[in-house]
C-alpha cells in the first residue's frame, strides 16, 4: 500500500468515525430536546396551574445559543462538550421545576381535599369537578393527563398546556369561591375570606369567640394548623 493510498484509506476511516460521532451527538441531542420540551410543557401548565412563575436559567439559554452556533460551523468537539452540560443544566431544571411547585402543589392538593372532605357534608358543588381535579394533581407525570393533538408542533401543545393548567385553575377558584359563599355573610365571614388567600392568618389572631365559632362550624376540615 502506497503512502497515498494509507493516507486516503485514514482519511476515511476518519470521515467515517466522525459521522457516527456526529450520529450519536444528534441522537443525543435530540433526546434532550424531548426531554427539555416536556420540561418547557410542565413549567407552563404549572405556572397556570398554580398561579406561579418558573425562570429558565441563563446558563441553559445560552448553552443552547453556543450549539445552535457550533452545529452552523461544524465544530463537532465543541459540541460534544456542550451537549454533556446541556445534559446536566437540563437535569437541573428538572429539579429546579420540582423545588418550585413542591410547596404551592402540596397547598393545592391539601386544599383541594379538605374542600372534597367539606362539600361531602355540605353538597355545595358537584363533587366531580372536585373529583376531576383531584386527579389532575395526582404525583406523576402531569401531561399525561393532558391529550395533546397528534403530530402537533411544540408551540401547539404549550398552548394545549396553558389552557390545561388555566381551566384547572379556574375549576378550582369557581370551586372555592361557591363552597365557602354561605361563610361569607356570617360572623366570621371576614376570617374566612383572608383564609382563603395566599397569606392566611395566623391562630394568634383569631379570639376566643371566633375559634369556638370556627370549631363548631362545617370548616374544620379545612382548618390546618402549621407550626414554625
Amino acid at each position: 500500500m502506497s503512502t497515498t493510498d494509507g493516507e486516503t484509506v485514514l482519511d476515511r476511516l476518519q470521515a467515517v468515525k466522525s459521522q457516527y460521532r456526529r450520529r450519536d451527538l444528534q441522537n443525543k441531542l435530540d433526546g434532550l430536546a424531548n426531554d427539555l420540551a416536556d420540561l418547557y410543557l410542565q413549567k407552563v401548565v404549572y405556572e397556570q396551574l398554580l398561579d406561579i412563575s418558573i425562570e429558565i436559567t441563563s446558563d441553559l439559554q445560552t448553552t443552547i445559543q453556543d450549539i445552535q452556533t457550533n452545529l452552523q460551523d461544524g465544530e463537532t468537539e465543541a459540541i460534544s462538550i456542550q451537549v454533556d452540560q446541556l445534559e446536566t443544566q437540563v437535569q437541573e431544571f428538572e429539579s429546579h421545576i420540582d423545588k418550585q411547585i413542591s410547596d404551592p402543589l402540596s397547598t393545592y392538593r391539601s386544599t383541594v381535599e379538605s374542600m372534597q372532605r367539606l362539600n361531602e357534608k355540605l353538597s355545595v358543588i358537584d363533587s366531580a369537578q372536585l373529583t376531576t381535579l383531584q386527579t389532575f394533581l395526582e404525583p406523576g407525570d402531569i401531561l399525561s393527563r393532558i391529550e395533546f393533538a397528534s403530530d402537533t408542533d411544540l408551540a401547539t401543545k404549550i398552548e394545549t398546556a396553558a389552557e390545561e393548567g388555566t381551566n384547572h385553575r379556574e375549576t378550582y377558584e369557581s370551586a372555592r369561591s361557591e363552597l365557602f359563599e354561605t361563610y361569607f355573610e356570617t360572623e366570621y365571614g371576614e376570617k374566612v375570606t383572608e383564609m382563603m388567600s395566599d397569606d392566611p392568618p395566623v391562630l394568634e389572631s383569631f379570639d376566643k369567640t371566633e375559634l369556638e365559632q370556627l370549631y363548631d362550624s362545617d370548616l374544620t376540615p379545612y382548618i390546618e394548623l402549621r407550626f414554625g
